[in-house]
């Protein structure tokens, strides 16, 4: 659990310094997925299209998924 809280402590820093880094909004989706915090995961993908829209068909896969 340990890793976790730390690869989450290091995207969330990436989010703060960069908001339109889509690799840092990715992580932390995922990051959020994987410790059950689903709407959070939700809005980070709906950020990510909001930023970019290719990544909507994407964006789409993984909230089926969750």
């Amino acid at each position: 659990m340990l890793q976790l809280a730390a690869l989450f402590e290091e995207a969330k820093q990436r989010f703060i310094t960069r908001p339109n880094d889509l690799e840092a909004r990715s992580a932390l989706w995922q990051l959020f997925a994987a410790r059950g915090e689903f709407e959070r995961a939700h809005k980070q993908l709906d950020a990510m299209v909001g930023i970019d829209s290719s990544w909507s068909i994407e964006a789409l896969s993984c909230q089926a998924l969750l």
